[in-house]
């Protein structure tokens, strides 16, 4: 429900928050960010995969905006040839609260998908 507000009664504001599913807990900072930034560049990453434990953290992220009106689609980080992206609205039929994880390599004929999972807004 966060995010629907966040979309529909506060845009362009930015939303940061956390995302979670059976896999991955996902938090996200606004680092130099405003919260009344369009886009921005500087956005913080950090999961904790729930299975093994493991964490990463991405300092130099940055929001995924399209067209002329730089509309928030979600938000890209890059660390050592590889991609993470969250990006909303991608399940329509699951609400404002269902995100893409998308997580591609970079690869001599273009980008490798290695982890497509749908993960929820908290």
């Amino acid at each position: 429900m966060k995010w629907l507000l966040c979309a529909v009664f506060i845009y362009p504001l930015l939303c940061f928050g956390s995302f979670e599913n059976e896999t991955f807990k996902i938090e996200i900072d606004q680092g130099d960010c405003s919260e009344y930034d369009i886009a921005c560049n500087g956005i913080i990453y950090h999961s904790i995969n729930k299975k093994n434990g493991t964490t990463l953290t991405i300092k130099n992220g940055r929001t995924l905006n399209v067209g002329a009106m730089q509309n928030f689609r979600g938000y890209v980080f890059e660390k050592k040839g590889y991609i993470y992206n969250l990006i909303q609205g991608q399940y329509p039929d699951d609400g404002d609260d269902a995100w893409q994880l998308l997580v591609t390599a970079k690869a001599k004929s273009g980008y490798k998908i290695l982890l497509e999972q749908k993960i929820w807004a908290k």
